[in-house]
């Protein structure tokens, strides 16, 4: 289950055009992220964890329009 999981998310990673060095990298850390999330007391809301996951997609690469 965890491999499918990661692997969802270096697909959405490469679907937002994230570089091709860093989707195996960024999958595992938003997973563990997600995991760490769920050990952690008190509990992350899912506001606090939506944050994150925001923050992490700032950090994708974002298209450039050809303006040519």
């Amino acid at each position: 289950m965890d491999r499918a999981r990661v692997a969802y998310l270096r697909a959405l990673w490469q679907g937002l055009g994230g570089p091709e060095a860093d989707v195996g990298p960024m999958a595992r850390l938003l997973y563990l992220v997600l995991v760490g999330a769920q050990q952690v007391v008190p509990p992350v809301t899912a506001a606090e964890l939506r944050e994150v996951y925001d923050l992490a997609l700032r950090l994708a690469p974002q298209e450039r329009e050809d303006t040519e």
